[in-house]
């Protein structure tokens, strides 16, 4: 991909200016500029001049071309400095118009992908951490093949857009790139003209835990654990995190004259909306007169016991090395040494599986 571009000035000397291959704008303030095209002329071709003062800018300035340029580039707009009008492409059309929809999330992470080099990069990273700044700095000069000179400024835009487009979360300070979301959902569209103006997406996400019973607390957890201390902590604090009411008790091997049931409860199963099983590092279970039993049997016996309570309202988090049937439901492995891979994958169970509600805070444009 080139990135220069020679010129010659005085003397015949050569100078170089660097050529971006992705929109200097943010996905933010190419959103703007077609929410006003469709407030002006309900999303019908738009005079570049009228635009302009519509926005507040000269239209012969390079800002203003340049904001036309990127909302190119994101596939919003057809035009540029030297056009007479400016029109929504059709895909530009269906975004604003959706913004109040549910399929708004979806066709924000749909234009901020549309620059290839920005797709590469999600892609790249999907369902992971954003390695540290030098890192994804050498990942974009050397795989994407970006001018050495523009990989910060690309990497803060990548960043910034996916946060806006509410795609890429911060959690426990580090940032997360979700999977691909479900497809476009037929939904009336509920944008007008004279409507508000629509929501802006922050980089701050709700989180709210719901509970299934009424008179419940919302999203009310108990999460059971043997072994795997470290991951034990570390899932605690995300639960504080997430500011999820939980409690935690450790598991047993059930002892059919002491505790047949292990910890589990009936009135444990109507207390709390869903239960965590996490097992993992120990290899094995020392139980009532001194006996050992199996890792493998530990999980079995204590998710046979949880189901007769909790039935469908389960999620398994077990170590790797584990061996589990995967008709056991929901089921996450993890690596002992990596705590943070289990993040996204529990994220997403929690909201599958209907306990937690995720969206995102809305600002108004005044």
């Amino acid at each position: 991909m080139t990135n220069i571009i020679e010129l010659r000035g005085g003397n015949n000397r050569k100078r170089g200016r660097i050529v971006r291959p992705y929109p200097l704008n943010s996905l933010k303030e190419a959103h703007e500029l077609v929410e006003t095209m469709y407030e002006v002329n309900s999303g019908l071709p738009v005079n570049r001049i009228m635009l302009a003062e519509a926005i507040g800018v000269a239209p012969s300035s390079s800002a203003y071309t340049t904001l036309l340029n990127s909302c190119s580039k994101f596939g919003l707009t057809n035009g540029n400095y030297r056009s007479s009008k400016i029109e929504l492409t059709e895909f530009g059309s269906e975004f604003i118009q959706n913004m109040a929809t549910s399929n708004s999330r979806l066709l924000l992470k749909q234009a901020a992908s549309r620059p290839e080099i920005f797709k590469q990069f999600y892609s790249c990273y999907e369902n992971k951490k954003i390695p540290s700044d030098d890192i994804a700095e050498e990942y974009i000069k050397s795989d994407l093949k970006v001018n050495s000179k523009l990989s910060t400024e690309c990497l803060n835009l990548i960043k910034k857009n996916g946060v806006y487009a509410g795609f890429i979360k911060e959690i426990k300070g580090s940032l997360y790139i979700e999977p691909e979301e479900s497809e476009f959902q037929s939904t009336p569209s509920k944008y007008t003209g004279n409507a508000p103006i629509s929501p802006r997406i922050s980089s701050t996400s709700n989180v709210a835990a719901i509970s299934e019973f009424p008179g419940n607390k919302p999203g009310k957890l108990l999460f059971g654990y043997f072994g795997s201390e470290n991951m034990s902590d570390y899932l605690k604090e995300m639960f504080d995190e997430l500011n999820i009411e939980f409690e935690d008790k450790e598991l047993v091997y059930p002892d059919p004259s002491i505790n047949p049931s292990g910890i589990f409860t009936q009135e444990l199963g109507e207390e709390f909306d869903l239960f965590i099983m996490l097992i993992g590092e120990s290899s094995y279970a020392r139980v009532s007169g001194g006996r050992e039993t199996s890792i493998y049997d530990m999980t079995i016996i204590n998710h046979a016991l949880a189901n007769g309570v909790f039935k469908e309202r389960i999620i398994s988090v077990l170590d790797n090395n584990i061996e589990f049937p995967n008709a056991s439901g929901r089921v996450i492995k993890y690596e002992a040494e990596n705590q943070e891979s289990i993040i996204l994958p529990l994220m997403g169970e929690l909201t599958d599986i209907g306990f937690l509600d995720i969206s995102t805070k809305t600002l108004n444009r005044h």
